[in-house]
This record gives C-alpha cells, structure tokens and sequence, in this order.
C-alpha cells in the first residue's frame, strides 16, 4: 500500500518540473522531482543517502498558468508548510490560502517544508479555480519542465548487479534491487540453442541493447571467440534426462499470433520479431532473435511463467490462455526466423571442459545459480582501491585484465565512484518506486505526469496485423487509464494479479 501510494503521488517520469533540497543535521541533498508531495514513515528518510531523523525540504520551480486564474491553494500535512508564489508569501488559514489572481505566464513557486521532530510526516499541495477545476493535487503539468532525470549512479550500480560480484553487507535500508540476480542457468541447455549461448556471451549487448548483461570476454581476438564458444558448448550442455522432444509451434496459428501481439500492445516494449534494426531511441527489446534463441517448446513455457528461471525478470505475467501463448510463439518464432542479428565474428567449435573451467574462472556463479562456483571471486567493495577507475571493470580497456566490460558510456563509468555508497545504503519509498516505474517499464502503456505513453506512437507499426478484421470493435474505447486516477487500495489488487480483469473491454490487459 505504500509503495502504491509513492507511486502516484510522489514519483517522476523522464522529466522534472522541481528541484527539491532536503537537510537532515549536516547532511544536505538536492535531487529533481515532478511533484510537491512527500511521505516519509518510520525509520525512513526524506531522500537517499539521508539517515532517518527530522528534517526540511525545500521545493522550487515555476508555475505555468495558461489562462488567468483566481487560484486557492491548500495544503494537506503532518509538519509545517509555508508556501510563496510570485515572491508572495500565501500562509494557510486553516489549511487554505487567501484567493490569488494570477494572469497567464510563469511564476517562481517555493514550498518549504519542516518535519516533525521524529523524522516521520508527509504534505501535499491542491489547488483550485472556482470556474475552471475543483480542488485537486497540482498536477506535474502544471510546472514548467526544467531538467531531465539522468540515470543516477548508484541506480547503474544496482541495475548492472556490481554487488553480486563486489560482495558487501550494505544493511538493512539498502537499495531492494541489490539482492536481484541475473538468470538461474540450471539445466539451461534444455532451453536454449548453442549458437545462440555463443553469440550472446560474445558480445550481449548487441542482441540486446539495453542489457545489463556484461561482455565476458573479447570477441574481436581469436582467444575470445574460442572462449565465447567454449563456454557456449557448457552452457549447451546443461541438461535434463528428458529425451522427450518438444513440439514445434503449430504455425497454422501464426496469423491469430500477430493479431494478439497488436491488441495486447506488445509493442510498447518490444519492436516487431522481424525489424533487423534495435530502437536505440526508446529502448525497447528487439525480437528478432526469438527463433534463433529458443528450443521447441522453450517460448511457449516461458510465455506461460516468464519469472521461472529468472525471478528479477522485469517481462510481466500476463496470464495467456494456451490458445494465446500458442499462437504468439507461433507467430514470433515464424516471424523472427531469419532475421537474427549478424553474428559479431566467426567462432571455432567449442569445448566444453575448457568451457566449464571459464565460467568458474569468470566468477559467472555469482551471478547466476546452476554454475560451478567461482574459482577467482571478485574483491570484495571494501577491498576496492579509492579510485574505482585504476584498473578492473571500470577501468581503461588496457587496465581491465580479465574483467567484463559492462555495458556503459564512458561518462557512466566515471560517475560510479564511492561516493554513490551512503545512497546504496539508505533508500527511500520514493526512491524505489521511482526506479520501478522506469524499469517496469510503466509509461510505455500509461500516459503520467504529463508524459504521453510510449504506445501512443509506437502502436501503429503493428497495425497492419489486424487489417484484416474488418470487424474490429473500435466502439469501446481502448484506451490505457492513468495508474495515479485510481484509488490505492484498488491499484493494491490491481498490480498483482490478473484476474478477474477490471476492464474487459479492452484488448490490452494489465498484466501481474
């Protein structure tokens, strides 16, 4: 219920309309936020890197009024808010302001904000026009937008799992997302194809853009591709005793798959399984691999439980009945098929006793469970020299010995110094729900904070897959409603399943 609460009230998108400085003793922190809204709860602080205790907040941005308005503002609050637009001070009298006219333009607002002296409290601000809007929380798009979040260090830390390699007991505030692992590779050959092992070990990030998979060795050198190949041919051979072969996809259903990926809207994080060109732009996850990676039968089970060999997975459950988990692994295998990303060099055959001593010498267990353990483990994040940039996974590509190479920019890598620890260590709610809403994905489907939807441009390249139902229902409408107009307790049940469905009228679905 809290994190739900976060979620609509308090989080921000790709944009940032205000700058909030939060103090706490002698520690002081500026971030970027969308909205004048804050909850903080027992043994919580205002803001990463913050410890809990009494603190203040300050809140500055402009106001964009488009028309002229005869503006009330009120305030909901457990603390103390003072609050001045236009270089007006506006005290509440019994939580309302006096009426302020304000003709159209921009105008300077400040919120400051004062805890109670045990740390815990929360405040919102409304506003209402008595002929244009009732009372309601000032919305993001009320601000004019200043800045663009850019992807916070300590955010890479966690995302790119560096805690799993540079073990360290950062306790009990600690950022969720660092006990997330990557895929259980347990039996991982009954799943996959070789060939595919061997190109993704090779060089991840380009089947996959967006990947916080490291490149494990260097594909360009003959030793890399032999070892990109050995470890591929282990990887392979990790099986079951089941000698029962799969089915292969029943591509008669192909047509009623394509028809599914459109209504459900898959290409909100997705890009079409035969478009040879990634969508570097917005991010989302190619497809046209599909074939290529997944054995018979491979698709359809992880179509069915997308979470079962990989539990941090951020593919949702959509609960497909067999005829729609059927038809979609037709379609995207029959689709796909023949349009794999080029292979990044030419790989010799593979051994896979070689390739069993490289995934313990790699340390690729501490990461993945179903491996032999490591053999050379990474030093752990207190050993780590002062400077994370002399020599190792951060450092210069002569300097990196055998350790991957993530994928980062090079201004990424430098921003991932020490100082992004007191962050790690003391999260927020906000924060959290934050990141969440980003690598959830949600604003592919939602319009929030003033942001249309990703799918609002996207959907139409898939199209032409429903043209030929000439039937189609465009009376209901199909639009997706914005996760911050529903009410908590009914988002509470909303999120974590997907039955009964709230809205069945629409072809999309939220999925769990």
């Amino acid at each position: 219920m809290r994190i739900l609460f976060a979620s609509l009230l308090l989080t921000c998108t790709s944009s940032a309309s205000l700058t909030a400085t939060f103090k706490s003793g002698d520690q002081s922190i500026t971030r970027a936020v969308s909205l004048p809204a804050l909850v903080v709860e027992k043994d919580e602080s205002p803001a990463p890197s913050l410890k809990p205790g009494p603190f203040t907040a300050l809140y500055q941005g402009t106001l964009n009024i488009p028309k002229r308005y005869r503006l009330y503002f009120s305030i909901e609050t457990e603390g103390k808010v003072t609050l001045n637009v236009d270089g007006k001070d506006l005290p509440f009298t019994e939580g309302k302001t006096k009426r302020l006219r304000l003709n159209p333009g921009q105008y300077p607002i400040s919120i400051n904000y004062e805890s109670p002296d045990s740390g815990l409290g929360h405040f919102r601000l409304f506003w209402e026009e008595r002929r244009a809007f009732p009372r309601e929380p000032i919305p993001a798009e009320a601000f004019t937008p200043s800045t663009s979040i850019p992807d916070h260090p300590a955010h890479l830390f966690a995302d790119h799992n560096c805690i799993q390699c540079h073990t360290s007991d950062l306790g009990s505030r600690s950022m969720p997302e660092l006990k997330d692992s990557g895929p259980d590779l347990t039996k991982i050959g009954d799943r996959t194809n070789e060939a595919w092992l061997t190109r993704w070990i090779a060089e991840p990030d380009k089947l996959k853009p967006t990947t916080t998979m490291p490149a494990m060795v260097d594909h360009t050198k003959p030793e890399g591709a032999q070892a990109a190949a050995d470890i591929g041919a282990y990887l392979a051979s990790l099986k079951s005793d089941n000698k029962t072969p799969s089915p292969a996809p029943d591509f008669s259903l192909v047509q009623k798959g394509s028809e599914h990926f459109h209504k459900l809207g898959c290409a909100a994080c997705h890009t079409k399984p035969d478009a040879l060109e990634p969508d570097f732009k917005n991010g989302r996850v190619p497809l046209n691999n599909i074939a290529a990676k997944y054995k018979p039968g491979a698709l359809s089970a992880f179509l069915k439980n997308p979470s079962a060999h990989h539990p941090s997975i951020k593919m949702p459950h959509f609960n497909f009945t067999d005829e729609e988990q059927q038809s979609l692994t037709a379609f995207l295998t029959k689709t796909s098929t023949g349009e794999h990303t080029p292979d990044p060099s030419e790989f010799p055959p593979g051994d896979i006793q070689r390739g069993k001593q490289l995934v313990a010498k790699l340390n690729c267990a501490a990461c993945h469970t179903g491996l032999e353990a490591s053999t050379a483990p990474a030093p752990k994040l207190s050993a780590l020299p002062s400077d994370w940039h002399q020599k190792g996974c951060l450092g210069p590509d002569e300097k990196r010995g055998t350790a991957p190479r993530l994928n980062l920019t090079p201004k990424q890598k430098k921003s991932l110094t020490p100082s992004i620890l007191p962050e790690l260590q003391n999260d927020t709610l906000e924060a959290y729900t934050t990141r969440q809403i980003k690598s959830l994905n949600c604003t592919s489907c939602h319009n929030y904070n003033g942001q249309p939807a990703l799918l609002a441009t996207t959907h139409a390249e898939t199209k032409s897959y429903v043209k030929h139902l000439a039937a189609t229902d465009t009376r209901l409408i199909q639009s997706r409603p914005p996760p911050y107009g529903s009410h908590a307790s009914t988002l509470s049940k909303t999120l974590g399943k997907t039955k009964p469905r709230p809205r069945p009228w629409l072809d999309m679905r939220m999925p769990a």
